[in-house]
Parts: C-alpha cells; structure tokens; sequence
C-alpha cells in the first residue's frame, strides 16, 4: 500500500484514489458526469481496474464528486431521463441518489454517499482522495501472532 497522502494542516490521512487531468476538468459538463479512469498500478494490485466516478459540477465550478457504487449492494449508478437531472438510479434495486446532496431519496432517510476529496494542483490537476481507513485483515498474519509466557493465560473455571 502506498504511503498516507495529508492535505496542508489536515490530520486525516487519505489514499490517493486517481488522478483528473486539467484537460478532463475543463472538459465536464454543468451537472452530472460519468467518468472511468484507470486505476495506478498500485490499486490494481487489490482492486478493480478502473475507477468510477460521479462528478457533479454546479453552476460556480465547484465539484461533488462520488464513486459510482451503491452502498446498498455495490451497483453502478446510471441516469433516467425520467429522473430530476441530479438524480441517480442504481442498476440493482432501483435505489435513487441525489448527486448535489449525496442522500439517497429512494428509500429516503437511509444512508449518506461518502463524497470524495479534491485536492487541487497549481496546474489544474485534481487528486481525488479517499480517506485511509485501517483494515485489519491486511496486515500479515506474522505480524499478528504473539508469542505466549508460561502461565500468561490463566483458567478461570
């Protein structure tokens, strides 16, 4: 795993989830965007190949940014032309996301969608982080076996 990315005075350390050209930036769309890019080597090891995201970019500029996964069960997200233009729809259960709020609306009041963070670059690149969260099934099981005393464990029947 690479090292913690830190974002200036910022405590919480992020992995780096991929990178938006300034090119791709200026090319986006007001509202909702698509986009797939290719994970670095690095994610590939444990990862699916490609990153999916959801970037929707209000009339100022600014950006949400999401994965495209539904946290109900990991469907993508596609959009209706019968839904409002910032609504999404999950391809599994027909869940429902609001891109601007990040709150699902269908079934409402039920889970939240983790928005991503951007650090932006003197050059216009974006860097699209994911906070590090500690995963204890990856550290190697070595590291993790200890070596008992005589009488370290006692019987309490």
């Amino acid at each position: 795993m690479s090292s913690p990315y830190y974002i200036s005075s910022n405590p919480i350390p992020y992995q780096i989830l991929c990178h938006l050209s300034s090119t791709i930036v200026e090319k986006l769309n007001i509202g909702l965007n698509f986009i797939d890019i290719p994970a670095s080597y690095e994610q590939t090891k444990h990862r699916s190949q490609i990153i999916r995201l959801i970037i929707y970019q209000n009339q100022d500029k600014t950006l949400i940014i999401c994965r495209n996964l539904c946290r109900h069960a990991g469907g993508d997200f596609v959009h209706d032309i019968e839904d409002l233009p910032e609504i999404v729809r999950c391809t599994y259960h027909g869940w429902k996301l609001n891109v601007k709020t990040l709150e699902y609306t269908k079934p409402a009041d039920c889970l939240k969608q983790k928005q991503l963070t951007i650090d932006k670059k003197d050059n216009g690149e974006l860097i699209i982080l994911e906070p590090l969260l500690y995963e204890p099934w990856t550290i190697d099981s070595e590291e993790k076996k200890q070596d008992l005393k005589p009488n370290e464990l006692r019987d309490y029947t």
